[in-house]
C-alpha cells in the first residue's frame, strides 16, 4: 500500500467517524436527551439511528491500532468505550469543540482515551480530569502536556505493576 493509499483510508476513516458523531450526538440536540437515547432510557426512533451509529462508531475506534492496542493493554472493551463516551457525556463533555463532539472524540484517539483510563484508575480529581480533556480539544494542551497531567506511576511508559488493573463499566 502506498503512501497516499494509506492517507486516503486514514482520510476516509477521518470523515467516517465525524459524520457518526454528529449522528450520535448532534451539535443542536441536549445532551441529556443524548444520554439518555444511548442508554436506552428513550426507544424513539432516532435513538435506534443513533444506537447503530455508535457501533458503527465503535467498530472504528476497535480498528483503530493505537485504539485497540490501549484497550488490550488496559483491558477496556467495547462496553467500556460506550460507557467512558456516555460518562464524559453525562459529565459536561458532550460538548463540540473544533468539530469534534468531545466525548466520542476522546474514545477515539490514543492519548485522551488513555489519559482517561489512567486518570480514573488513579484517583486523579475528576473535574481537573474533565477540564485537562478540555483544555486538549480546545488545543490549550498537546497530548503530551494531557499525559503530564498523570501522577508519575500512571504515565503510559509505567510498567503493568505500577498500575492497578480496574475494568471500567461506568454505564
Amino acid at each position: 500500500m502506498g503512501f497516499l493509499t494509506g492517507m486516503q483510508l486514514s482520510w476516509n476513516k477521518v470523515t467516517k467517524l465525524q459524520k457518526l458523531e454528529k449522528t450520535i450526538a448532534p451539535p443542536h440536540e441536549p445532551v441529556s436527551r443524548i444520554v439518555a437515547d444511548l442508554m436506552g432510557a428513550n426507544e424513539r426512533d432516532g435513538s435506534t439511528e443513533k444506537k447503530r451509529a455508535l457501533e458503527e462508531f465503535l467498530d472504528l475506534c476497535d480498528s483503530n491500532r493505537g485504539v485497540r492496542s490501549v484497550m488490550e493493554h488496559e483491558h477496556l472493551s467495547r462496553v467500556d468505550l460506550r460507557g467512558i463516551a456516555v460518562y464524559l457525556m453525562a459529565r459536561g463533555l458532550g460538548q463540540w469543540v473544533k468539530g469534534h463532539c468531545v466525548a466520542l472524540s476522546t474514545i477515539s484517539h490514543v492519548e485522551p482515551l488513555h489519559y482517561f483510563v489512567l486518570a480514573e484508575r488513579h484517583g486523579v480529581d475528576r473535574q481537573h480530569m474533565l477540564a485537562h480533556l478540555l483544555q486538549y480539544w480546545e488545543g490549550k494542551i498537546s497530548s503530551s502536556e494531557l499525559l503530564e497531567h498523570l501522577p508519575v506511576t500512571s504515565s503510559p511508559d509505567a510498567t503493568a505493576s505500577e498500575r492497578p488493573h480496574t475494568v471500567l463499566h461506568v454505564c
